[in-house]
């Protein structure tokens, strides 16, 4: 064999910057099987093997490190985004009871207000297509499973409040497969006024 279809170990180590014991153990699997030092030459059929290998695993770690650093800002993220909720959900349940509680008027427009608005929630508690791939990769919850829950809790405010759950079934279904009506047209208008008069703000 001549130098031009050869390499050497310690050069192939350190191309691939790992040690050249690991590229030597890592020969038998490569279809080399004479005993190697670090001086020792191999085809170089059998070290692009070895490069497939450890570039191989060199990705995977990256990606490993890439995941991991993911996986801790969404930690990070989703403990913010539980304490922000936790805090509207306080104030939000003083609210519902202190109308639902307090005047004849108040309490009439909040039963109004939750009569109208109840075929809503239903839809909250399916999952769609994102849903299940959120689930899947372990960064979603099975929304079915929390409607029990959820149900118990609003229960025990509507009790506090002297307000009733509708009897109703029938729930509205659609928006989460992008189904709305005209009037979702005039909400996000109204929304995007700002950035629209203001490209790039930031705040």
């Amino acid at each position: 064999m001549t130098e031009e279809t050869q390499i050497r170990i310690n050069e192939l180590a350190r191309e691939l910057e790992v040690k050249a014991k690991a590229v030597i153990d890592y020969l038998p699997e490569a279809g080399v099987t004479e005993k190697k030092t670090h001086s020792s030459s191999i085809d170089l059929s059998a070290a692009e093997v070895v490069r497939k290998h450890f570039r191989d695993l060199a990705a995977a770690e990256a990606a490993a490190e890439a995941a991991a650093e993911a996986a801790a800002e969404a930690k990070v993220q989703a403990e913010k985004a539980a304490k922000e909720v936790r805090y509207h959900l306080q104030r939000s349940t003083d609210w519902v009871i202190r109308l639902g509680d307090g005047t004849t008027e108040s309490k009439r427009r909040m039963q109004s207000a939750i009569d109208r608005l109840w075929m809503y929630t239903g839809e909250m508690f399916e999952m769609d297509a994102i849903d299940q791939e959120m689930l899947n990769c372990g960064v979603g919850v099975d929304l079915s499973a929390i409607r029990d829950p959820w149900m118990e809790d609003v229960g025990k405010v509507f009790d506090q409040a002297t307000l009733t759950v509708p009897a109703a079934t029938w729930m509205q279904r659609g928006g989460k497969q992008g189904i709305h009506t005209e009037r979702l047209g005039y909400i996000l208008s109204e929304m995007q006024t700002i950035q629209r008069s203001y490209p790039g703000l930031q705040w």
